[in-house]
């Protein structure tokens, strides 16, 4: 999971351009091209998860635990498991994000929706609020001759939140539906499931690996091992710690 959102959070998709200028059906192209690319991230992990608690029979009977048809990147994925308008202020304020003028933008009234177009710049709001918002279209080596498209790293802040909710929520529902484990929480997937894991201080403290996720610098090893560890307790906390998780190994 730590792997995952890692990687979501700071992978960049390039797409190869005949001009110096994009059209719009190009612009599209690496738009969805990136959101396959991080749909198919998810499932990736969720089939790993699932290969650790040896249950590769789940997938025989359904490709993947379902969202009830919840795409990753939907309204309703966003206002389940990311974070709501006061949280994302508060984490932006107390993570030393945005200060002053930059937190009245916050208040602009910016709603989680999807599908703007892709070259749109993004902008203070965007980022916090607007999940039609993802990361901004650049148009790189015209120096070079070679043109392209590039969209990442990760640039909206609900997005880790969101993709993180969502692996803990399967990991929890793949623990309990296959060991019939007791003391595995029964998570309803409405706005409760936050209040189960979620509190500001861990916000604060996932924030600031988010940062440095999307920072586009090579990240140290010791980094993701400790995003991993935070991540572990919050499992222990819903799974239990009797047997249901072993001892993360380092993240290299």
């Amino acid at each position: 999971i730590a792997k995952l959102v890692y990687v979501s959070v700071s992978v960049v998709e390039k797409l190869p351009i005949p001009s110096d200028e994009a059209s719009d059906e190009e612009k599209k192209k690496i738009e969805d091209n990136y959101k396959n690319r991080l749909r198919r991230l998810e499932e990736d992990t969720q089939k790993k998860i699932e290969d650790i608690w040896n249950h590769e029979h789940l997938r025989k009977q359904q490709p993947l635990l379902p969202f009830k048809g919840m795409d990753l990147f939907s309204e309703e994925s966003a206002s389940i498991f990311g974070l709501t308008r006061k949280e994302l202020l508060v984490t932006a304020a107390t993570s030393g994000a945005i200060t002053g003028a930059g937190i009245d933008l916050l208040f602009a009234g910016h709603t989680l929706l999807l599908g703007a177009a892709a070259g749109a710049v993004v902008g203070t709001v965007g980022a916090y609020f607007g999940f039609n918002e993802l990361s901004e279209v650049k148009i790189l080596g015209k120096t070079l001759g070679k043109h392209y498209l590039q969209m990442g790293p990760m640039e909206n802040r609900n997005f880790p939140y969101i993709l993180l909710g969502r692996a803990i929520w399967h990991t929890v529902q793949v623990a309990k539906r296959s060991h019939a484990k007791r003391g595995v929480v029964n998570l309803a997937m409405d706005s409760s499931f936050k209040e189960r894991w979620l509190d500001e201080s861990l916000r604060k403290s996932l924030e600031n690996y988010h940062k440095k996720f999307r920072s586009g610098k090579e990240l140290e090893a010791e980094v993701l091992n400790e995003y991993g560890k935070l991540i572990q307790k919050i499992l222990e906390g819903l799974i239990g710690n009797e047997g249901s998780l072993k001892q993360l190994p380092d993240t290299h």
